[in-house]
């Protein structure tokens, strides 16, 4: 089911960290799912609901830049992290943040897990993490993208998000 499968390109630069994930540690770094209200963000109303989309979504953005910014410092001990530590840092909070869930399902078998994220915080869900630096090697000059489909062998799925058009790999 590829509804809401998206691709998109992004320039990086020689040096850069590129940080990939799944909905599993993205859900786990959004406001609303660790039981936050948006009270605790700022925010003049107590429900999610009754606030205007823009509102929300810049709340929670800037909300899990800084959440991932912390759980990234953390583990890199205030120096610039590597890769391992990003994986690290992500994997581990979603294991953390999912544990009360976890648990709760494993001691009720066959009930559906309570939806209250003050009691039960995050969302269990595939989770995955993949960070590298950008090197020579991924970049292509003549490219508006900066890793090729060619490198990516990402066929073209017609109606499937944005093309990327690059250029074959030299």
């Amino acid at each position: 089911d590829l509804r809401n499968f998206d691709v998109s390109c992004t320039d990086v630069d020689e040096g850069d960290l590129v940080i990939l994930v799944s909905d599993g540690v993205y859900d786990n770094l959004d406001p609303e799912t660790l039981g936050k209200t948006p009270v605790e963000l700022g925010l003049p109303d107590g429900e999610w609901d009754a606030l205007q989309p823009a509102v929300v979504h810049k709340a929670k953005r800037e909300f899990s830049e800084k959440l991932l910014a912390k759980l990234v410092d953390e583990e890199a001990g205030g120096k610039a992290p590597t890769p391992e530590q990003v994986v690290t840092a992500l994997s581990q909070h979603a294991l953390r943040t999912t544990h009360a869930s976890r648990t709760w399902l494993e001691t009720n078998e066959n009930r559906r897990l309570p939806q209250d994220y003050s009691q039960f915080p995050g969302k269990m869900d595939h989770a995955t993490v993949l960070a590298f630096v950008a090197s020579r090697s991924l970049l292509n000059e003549g490219s508006e993208c900066s890793v090729t489909k060619e490198i990516l062998n990402i066929p073209p799925w017609e109606g499937y998000g944005p093309q990327c058009a690059a250029s074959p790999p030299p």
